[in-house]
This record gives structure tokens, C-alpha cells and sequence, in this order.
């Protein structure tokens, strides 16, 4: 499904499943983990990539672990229906490190 959905954009690279609980929080990718681009609370101007939280149910990767302690990547809670379409993701894991992805479809 994850390639006829890609070959749907063009796309015949690397792709990605996101992952989703039951209370719609975003957990990780199928075999990433995964940090959103959002803006800053209090400064608009200022953009930073949050990763889910563990209380979601992501794994605690190693390199989740590493760009949380160097404050690269923050944790906050992340509702998938709040993840559009466009939206810039890094896609990391202690094998592959760290890539840049686009959403190319929201949540249904």
C-alpha cells in the first residue's frame, strides 16, 4: 500500500508510514521516529521540531535520545489530525540518521 501510495506522487525513494494512537496523538514512523516542525508558542517568528512524547507509545530511540539531550528536537504531544499535508518532518533512527521528509497525505 505504502508504494502504490508513493508511485501516486511520483515518488519511488524512501517513504514512510506515521504512526497514530488511539487518542489521535502521533507516535513514530514504522521504522523511525519522527519530529514535526511548529512554531513557538511564545515567539511566532521561531519554528522547532518537536517529537512525540513517550507517553504516546513511541520507542525511546537512540537517536531520539541523542537530539532530545543536545535540545535539537523538543517533546510535546502531537495530534495527528494537526499534521497536514506539506508539513516538514525528520525522519531519524540510530541506523540511518536523520532526514528531512514531507506529509503528502494528512490524516483521513
Amino acid at each position: 500500500r505504502l508504494n502504490e501510495m508513493a508511485a501516486s506522487y511520483g515518488l519511488s525513494g524512501k517513504s514512510e508510514i506515521l504512526l497514530y494512537n488511539d487518542a489521535y496523538q502521533l507516535m513514530e514512523g514504522s521504522i523511525t521516529n519522527v519530529a514535526v516542525i511548529k512554531r513557538k508558542e511564545n515567539a511566532e517568528d521561531q519554528m522547532r521540531f518537536v517529537t512525540p512524547s513517550l507517553a504516546s507509545g513511541c520507542l525511546c530511540g537512540t537517536m531520539r535520545y541523542y537530539l532530545l539531550k543536545k535540545n535539537l528536537i523538543y517533546e510535546n504531544p502531537i495530534d495527528i489530525r494537526d499534521v497536514k499535508q506539506g508539513d516538514t518532518v525528520i525522519l531519524f533512527n540510530g541506523v540511518m540518521g536523520a532526514v528531512k521528509g514531507i506529509i503528502r497525505q494528512g490524516f483521513i
